[in-house]
């Protein structure tokens, strides 16, 4: 009779032990979300379109403040210098002396320059639906699935220690189409 009762008792600790860490990784990230709300992030974004079947890869060089959003092409050395900034809805893009409207950034689509205003928002002001922990090796992560609209998922991985995004991906009706491996990330907060 006696385990009857504790094997139960053991189960539902379990289960609710496991809410209760996925609730406290929540409120981890959004604590720190909160935090960078304000801040100028920096990072580098090593990019990849195209899923598994990769098509188009990048490395960019990414600036966001509240104001703006200044995406630098770094590689390919093809278009390497290629800068486009987003500014209060409007793109424009920037080849040395030569400076291109590119009409609002909604207009821009789903390729990598357009994913980067979604990434940070998402780090800014994002929703989080779910988070979870995860381990590769000797690294541990915080992963968490950010809601952007109906139609796309992005998951973004956190190192553990510091919170500093590791990595996104991008996708729809759970096919993989934008992956990034994101390096140098800082925030400063804005001066007051």
């Amino acid at each position: 009779m006696t385990k009857r009762v504790v094997l139960p008792a053991l189960m539902i600790m379990v289960l609710l032990g496991g809410c209760g860490d996925g609730q406290l990784l929540e409120r981890r990230l959004e604590e720190h979300r909160d935090a960078l709300a304000d801040a100028e992030l920096s990072f580098t974004a090593q990019v990849c379109t195209g899923g598994s079947q990769e098509v188009f890869s990048c490395t960019l060089d990414c600036v966001s403040t509240q104001e703006a959003l200044s995406v630098t092409v770094s590689a390919p050395e093809l278009i390497s210098g290629i800068r486009a900034t987003l500014r209060e809805g409007e793109a424009t893009l920037e080849y040395e002396d030569v400076q291109l409207s590119a009409g609002s950034s909604s207009e821009l689509g789903e390729g990598p320059l357009a994913s980067m205003p979604v990434l940070t928002e998402a780090m800014r002001n994002g929703h989080i639906l779910r988070a979870w922990k995860e381990h590769d090796g000797d690294s541990d992560w915080i992963a968490a699935e950010i809601y952007v609209d109906e139609d796309r998922q992005l998951t973004i991985w956190y190192r553990a220690d510091s919170l500093a995004p590791a990595a996104a991906l991008f996708s729809r009706e759970g096919a993989e189409y934008l992956r990034c491996d994101i390096t140098d990330f800082t925030w400063n907060e804005p001066n007051g």
